[in-house]
Order: C-alpha cells, then sequence, then structure tokens
C-alpha cells in the first residue's frame, strides 16, 4: 500500500486500482513488518516524493462504458453479478498477488468480441492471478494487449495472457527499449525478487505503432499515439475518445526514466504534456494510481508551466558551471505555483528527480567542481578518513554518532559504511548503521517508495506483502 499526498495535501492510501486497464499485478508499496514506525509528517515544500508503485489494471470495456465521472473501484466490493452480467460496465476483479503486495484490484468489462488489455504485469505468476480473477467474471478471451512501454512491470506477465492468441501491440522504439532492460541488472532483490534484474525478455510484438492510429473493438475506439515520453522513448498514449479517457503509461513517472538506467527525457515529457494538451480528455489515467490521483488533466498547464521554468534555470545553470548539489540547495519554486495550488504537489513530487536528469544529461563525465576527473575507491576514501581519526574505531564511532544525533542521517550511513570497510567487525559500527537506515526509512516511507525500498534491503528488514 503506498500512501500519497493527495492534491489537497491530505494523505491517502493506494490499496486498488483508480485504473482501468490491463490485467496484471505487480509490486505496490510494501509495508514494514520489521518496524513499525508512525508516519513521518514531511513538509511538501522541502522534500520531494519519488515513487515506482506499479498498479494493476483491469480489462478495457468494449462497449457499455458506465456513465460515471470517473472510472475507479478503489472503495467497490467485488462485483456479485453472475457471468451473463458484466458486459454493462466497469467489472471488478478480486484481489491477485504479487511479490509485494496482495491487495490489488483490477477493473474490466466483456463484449462479444473480447477484452483489451493495457499492459501485462510484472510477473507471469501475478498476471496468472489476476487472469483467474477475471475469468470468475466473464469467458470472453483476450484479443488485444497493448503495451504502453517495454519496462519489467509492465511486460513480465505477458506469457500468462496468451492462451487465446490475442494481438500484442506497441510503439515502433519498443524493441529498442527493451533492449535497454535486457542490458541492466539491478542488484536490488526487493524491486526484482531473488533473481534481481538478471531475467531477459523476449517481447515480440505483432504491430507496432508509428504514427497515430485506430483500433476498432466492440464498436470501443481506442486512438494510439506515439509518444517520447518522460520515462521511455516507446511510450505509447491510448486515448478513448468517446469517453475522453487517455491512458498514459508512465509517461509521468516522476524519476523521468527508472534511476538506474540511463534514460528518460525532459523534452519528451514536454512533448507528452503538449500531446495531451491537444488531445484535451477530461480524465488521465496513468500506470501508477498515485500519479492518477495527482497528475490530472486539469493540472496539465500549471505542471507544465512550472516544470519548463525549472528546466529553463537548470540550464541557465549548467551553463553557468554549478554544480548539482548546488542547483538541488536552490529549492526552486516557481511563481506560477503561487496561483495554482493543485499542481505543487506534483512538481514537488518530480523536482529534484528531474533536476538530477536534466543535469546529468547536460553534463560530461567531468563535472564543474571536478567529481569526476579522479574515480576514488570506498577502500581508499575510508583509508584516509581512519588516517585523520587517528587509526581509531572510536573516533568513527563517535562522529557517526553525533551526525546522527544532529539529523544529519544520509552522512552518517555514508561514513558507517566507510567505517565499516576498516573495522568490519565492529557491533558499534554496525548498530550506527542500521540506526541511520531506519532514519532513513523513516524519512523516506511516505515521499519517495524506492529509497524506502533500498534501504530496506539494505538495513536487512523484512517488508511484509501489503493485505
Amino acid at each position: 500500500m503506498m500512501r500519497w499526498p493527495n492534491s489537497t495535501g491530505r494523505w491517502r492510501s493506494s490499496r486498488g486500482c483508480r485504473a482501468t486497464c490491463a490485467v496484471s499485478c505487480s509490486p505496490g508499496f510494501p509495508r514494514d513488518s520489521a518496524r513499525r514506525r508512525p508516519p513521518s509528517r514531511i513538509s511538501p515544500g522541502c522534500s520531494t516524493a519519488r515513487t515506482d508503485s506499479p498498479s494493476v489494471y483491469g480489462a478495457v470495456p468494449t462497449t457499455g462504458w458506465p456513465k460515471r465521472t470517473r472510472p475507479s473501484v478503489a472503495k467497490r466490493k467485488p462485483a456479485t453479478r453472475s457471468r451473463g452480467q458484466g458486459r454493462r460496465g466497469w467489472i471488478p476483479l478480486s484481489p491477485c498477488s504479487s511479490p509485494t503486495s496482495r491487495s490489488r484490484r483490477a477493473t474490466g468489462s466483456d463484449s462479444d468480441e473480447g477484452i483489451v488489455a493495457i499492459d501485462a504485469g510484472t510477473t507471469e505468476e501475478t498476471a496468472r492471478a489476476a487472469l483467474q480473477a477475471l475469468r470468475r467474471v466473464t469467458s470472453r478471451p483476450i484479443t488485444h494487449i497493448i503495451l504502453t512501454h517495454a519496462h519489467w512491470d509492465h511486460i513480465g506477465g505477458l506469457g500468462a495472457l496468451l492462451e487465446s492468441n490475442p494481438r500484442v501491440i506497441a510503439q515502433a522504439a519498443f524493441g529498442e527499449e527493451l533492449r535497454v532492460v535486457n542490458g541492466t541488472r539491478v542488484p536490488f532483490k526487493y524491486f526484482f525478487g531473488a533473481t534481481g534484474s538478471r531475467r531477459r525478455y523476449d517481447v515480440r510484438p505483432d504491430h507496432l505503432v508509428r504514427q497515430p492510429e485506430t483500433l476498432t473493438v466492440g464498436g470501443t475506439r481506442f486512438v494510439l499515439y506515439p509518444a517520447r515520453g518522460g520515462e521511455t522513448a516507446d511510450a505509447l498514449l491510448i486515448h478513448v475518445p468517446d469517453r475522453d479517457v487517455l491512458f498514459v503509461g508512465d509517461a509521468f513517472m516522476p524519476y523521468l526514466g527508472a534511476p538506474f538506467v540511463a534514460e528518460g527525457s525532459a523534452e519528451g515529457l514536454f512533448e507528452t504534456i503538449s500531446l495531451i494538451r491537444s488531445l484535451q480528455p477530461r480524465i488521465l489515467v496513468h500506470g501508477h494510481p498515485p500519479l492518477t490521483d495527482i497528475y490530472t488533466a486539469g493540472a496539465m498547464p500549471a505542471i507544465e508551466a512550472a516544470l519548463q521554468e525549472l528546466y529553463g534555470r537548470v540550464r541557465t545553470a549548467v551553463g553557468e558551471g554549478r554544480t548539482l548539489a548546488a542547483i538541488l540547495r536552490d529549492n526552486i519554486l516557481p511563481a506560477s505555483l503561487r496561483e495554482h495550488p493543485a499542481a505543487v504537489t506534483p512538481y514537488l513530487v518530480m523536482r529534484d528527480n528531474f533536476v538530477k536528469r536534466v543535469y546529468h544529461q547536460s553534463t560530461g563525465y567531468w563535472k564543474p567542481d571536478g567529481e569526476g576527473m579522479e574515480v576514488l575507491a570506498p577502500e581508499e576514501w575510508a583509508a584516509a578518513l581512519d588516517l585523520l581519526g587517528g587509526h581509531r574505531e572510536d573516533a568513527f564511532v563517535r562522529t557517526v554518532r553525533g551526525l546522527a544525533e544532529r539529523g544529519d542521517d544520509a552522512l552518517a550511513l555514508k561514513l558507517a559504511d566507510l567505517a565499516l570497510v576498516r573495522y568490519p567487525s565492529s557491533e558499534a559500527l554496525t548498530t550506527l548503521r542500521r540506526r541511520a537506515l531506519d532514519s532513513m526509512r523513516l524519512r523516506h516511507q511516505q515521499m519517495s517508495p524506492f529509497k524506502f525500498i533500498i534501504y530496506s534491503e539494505w538495513a536487512g528488514a523484512e517488508l511484509s506483502p501489503v493485505e
């Protein structure tokens, strides 16, 4: 379950999916069963939020769209209708399980022509669970699977959905992005399971979209728009014009690409916003439920204006030779947001990641402050600090404890890691490191799920699935 501040500033839990596409489950924000702490009260004005809480999608209805202001099932109970009654609206499906979340709901509807699914989830296990839930309300086959992009959490369950031989559709740049995914090795098991990111994906779409085109199934039009999104260059947006709904996948993922992958584009994000502005949809459905809540169609103009100003200021700072740390310390808050309070949260969610991505894509491997010219290993830094401390373990212990007591948890963690290079058997340093990790987990548990997950893994904290 992910907690996320909505546009009013109040916290909400994303337990179910407010999206209405694809039959799949994927990892969400985990609950920490090792150490329960009260929610931290983090001021939106001094912290940015980051999330990769992959949502569960359902099947897109191809006839009988309901007359609702929003396709939401987050608070609805599972349907009790008989199999033949599921043709005229959204069908809440039963929960399905995933490595970190058991409580995601999917929605769907069937028609005489079958089911259109958008994305396929993280694993075949979770996709099969969602498919079983779907079969409890409809026996119609999946005829089309539209992939919004080639990331792990959107294609991993595809194999479980191919029994009815559906037509798989993706953007023309899908293959190139898939090579990036397959070439990335990330060690974080809490993200990718016991095998880490070593799994290779072999996805061969039946049809590639190079320019806007229309797919009609059961009388429902799906207009497909290829885009260079903010996260990946293979973004495929799906517009249902008859209902003013636009499925945008992860085009607005606040990380501007997975933070451990060389991808993402501020320019691509602006192009996507321009496309959305031309289509004028009433509802945006994102690939992750919290993003659907905060990156709304109504907030787009103000978000775009704020990010354009941020982009210009970062590029100017790069041209002036300023460092990344200096730019981040500017804590840039565009004046335009004063008149658009609903855009403040989505802006802050993305700001620091946006700055980092633009900075790294605008500079070389030698930075203005000399970083990168000489690359020193942790062992070298540890040796230098040990020399400074007079080759005494207690000097490290005293300094790490002092940093933690004054709230410098990130620096305390870094110093503890270096100290343990020199004194690996130190119980005092090990304890202080764990305390620093717990403090970092507490700090980021609400606003930065990626950091929370990684710090939890480093701490060896057990994360139970969300019920």
